[in-house]
Protein backbone atom coordinates (compact mmCIF):
# COMPACT_ATOMS: atom_id res chain seq x y z
CA UNK A 1 0.00 0.00 0.00
CA UNK A 2 2.59 2.50 0.79
CA UNK A 3 4.11 1.92 -3.20
CA UNK A 4 0.54 3.72 -4.17
CA UNK A 5 1.45 6.26 -2.31
CA UNK A 6 4.48 7.43 -3.51
CA UNK A 7 3.33 6.51 -7.28
CA UNK A 8 0.03 9.22 -6.58
CA UNK A 9 2.46 11.54 -4.73
CA UNK A 10 4.87 11.59 -7.91
CA UNK A 11 1.57 12.17 -10.41
CA UNK A 12 0.47 14.54 -8.09
CA UNK A 13 3.67 16.11 -8.43
CA UNK A 14 4.23 15.88 -12.30
CA UNK A 15 0.16 17.49 -12.40
CA UNK A 16 1.27 20.43 -9.90
CA UNK A 17 4.38 21.36 -11.71
CA UNK A 18 2.33 20.91 -15.42
CA UNK A 19 0.16 23.59 -13.74
CA UNK A 20 3.16 25.62 -12.79
CA UNK A 21 4.11 25.46 -16.34
CA UNK A 22 0.83 25.93 -17.88
CA UNK A 23 0.77 28.91 -15.53
CA UNK A 24 3.52 30.52 -16.69
CA UNK A 25 2.80 30.66 -20.29
CA UNK A 26 -0.33 31.81 -19.73
CA UNK A 27 0.89 34.75 -17.76
CA UNK A 28 3.95 35.12 -20.54
CA UNK A 29 1.22 35.14 -23.26
CA UNK A 30 -1.10 37.45 -21.36
CA UNK A 31 2.44 40.22 -20.49
CA UNK A 32 3.18 39.95 -24.75
CA UNK A 33 -0.07 41.11 -25.32
CA UNK A 34 -0.62 43.71 -22.99
CA UNK A 35 2.94 45.00 -23.88
CA UNK A 36 1.80 45.39 -27.52
CA UNK A 37 -1.41 46.80 -26.60
CA UNK A 38 0.52 49.56 -24.09
CA UNK A 39 3.00 49.87 -27.32
CA UNK A 40 -0.27 50.65 -29.48
CA UNK A 41 -0.80 53.46 -27.09
CA UNK A 42 1.99 54.90 -26.07
CA UNK A 43 4.39 54.57 -29.13
CA UNK A 44 2.00 57.33 -30.97
CA UNK A 45 2.13 59.53 -28.22
CA UNK A 46 5.85 59.18 -27.78
CA UNK A 47 6.03 60.22 -31.79
CA UNK A 48 3.71 63.34 -31.10
CA UNK A 49 6.34 64.09 -28.14
CA UNK A 50 9.24 63.94 -30.27
CA UNK A 51 7.67 66.14 -32.79
CA UNK A 52 6.38 68.70 -30.44
CA UNK A 53 10.38 68.73 -28.88
CA UNK A 54 11.53 69.53 -32.26
CA UNK A 55 8.56 72.02 -32.54
CA UNK A 56 9.77 73.74 -29.48
CA UNK A 57 13.02 73.77 -30.05
CA UNK A 58 12.52 75.23 -33.96
CA UNK A 59 10.61 78.06 -32.13
CA UNK A 60 13.29 78.50 -29.78
CA UNK A 61 15.93 79.38 -32.26
CA UNK A 62 13.36 81.65 -34.06
CA UNK A 63 12.87 83.56 -30.62
CA UNK A 64 16.43 83.64 -30.18
CA UNK A 65 16.78 85.33 -33.75
CA UNK A 66 14.12 87.29 -33.64
CA UNK A 67 15.59 89.22 -30.24
CA UNK A 68 18.92 89.44 -32.36
CA UNK A 69 16.75 91.05 -35.19
CA UNK A 70 15.29 93.56 -32.46
CA UNK A 71 18.67 94.51 -30.95
CA UNK A 72 19.75 94.83 -34.10
CA UNK A 73 16.97 97.10 -35.12
CA UNK A 74 17.43 98.87 -31.81
CA UNK A 75 20.96 100.01 -33.18
CA UNK A 76 20.12 100.93 -36.24
CA UNK A 77 17.18 102.98 -34.87
CA UNK A 78 19.60 104.74 -32.58
CA UNK A 79 22.03 105.81 -35.08
CA UNK A 80 19.28 106.10 -37.77
CA UNK A 81 17.96 109.07 -34.42
CA UNK A 82 21.52 110.22 -34.05
CA UNK A 83 22.21 111.20 -37.76
CA UNK A 84 18.53 112.65 -37.45
CA UNK A 85 19.82 115.13 -34.41
CA UNK A 86 22.83 116.13 -36.16
CA UNK A 87 21.03 116.95 -40.16
CA UNK A 88 18.51 118.82 -37.30
CA UNK A 89 21.49 120.80 -35.45
CA UNK A 90 23.18 121.59 -39.25
CA UNK A 91 19.97 123.06 -40.27
CA UNK A 92 19.78 124.61 -37.40
CA UNK A 93 23.18 126.40 -37.68
CA UNK A 94 22.45 127.24 -41.33
CA UNK A 95 19.24 129.26 -40.74
CA UNK A 96 20.34 130.60 -37.44
CA UNK A 97 20.58 134.76 -38.45
CA UNK A 98 24.73 134.48 -38.26
CA UNK A 99 25.02 131.97 -40.78
CA UNK A 100 23.34 134.41 -42.93
CA UNK A 101 26.12 137.21 -42.44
Amino acid sequence: MGDVGIVVGILAMMVALGAVFFASVAVRRVEDSSMTLIRSYFDPIKAELTEIRATLADTAKKAHQAEQDCATLKEFQAGVELSLQNVERLLKQLNSPKAAE
